[in-house]
């Protein structure tokens, strides 16, 4: 009986992947990189692998909708917006971090500070748009570099 040839290990495999949608190298070795890192295997970070990083650094509270578990990306690749999943993993942990958030947003707020820029024309259609919760980043100036690894990276 002849033996068969031992299954390919997960980074083969996914290499194979990678190569057969001719993605970059670049784009190779940062998935690679990925899973190598600790703590990648928990699930936390799932929310990566549908968001680009700074489609992740640009998302504000408004657009995440945590009843439909979906997240809304504007001004993706290509200056399109869609839609992805909101990992149920991700839902407790993001709600934790938006409560600090606003703790630290309504301080600002009262310190005379707390505004965030908006896109294009709104600033003057809806004048009090940028300081409203809704339009504050998720991860900004507050959030620690761990933070968005967490949720993003």
């Amino acid at each position: 009986m002849p033996l068969s040839a031992p299954r390919p290990q997960l980074l083969d495999r996914l290499r194979d992947a990678i190569r057969r949608k001719h993605y970059s190298l670049r784009t190779e070795q940062s998935y690679i990189h990925w899973i190598r890192w600790p703590g990648m295997a928990d699930g936390k970070p799932a929310l990566w692998f549908r968001l680009r990083l700074m489609e992740c650094v640009r998302l504000r509270v408004k657009d995440l909708d945590f009843e439909r578990r979906q997240v809304l990306v504007r001004d993706g690749k290509g200056q399109k917006d869609r839609v992805t999943v909101l990992p149920d993993g991700l839902i407790a942990h993001l709600k934790t971090h938006l409560d600090k958030v606003r703790v630290l947003h309504e301080g600002d707020l009262a310190a005379g500070f707390g505004t965030v820029e908006l896109p294009y024309a709104l600033e003057g259609k809806y004048p009090n748009a940028n300081r409203e919760w809704a339009s504050k980043y998720i991860f900004e100036r507050h959030s620690t570099l761990a933070d968005l690894v967490k949720y993003c990276l």
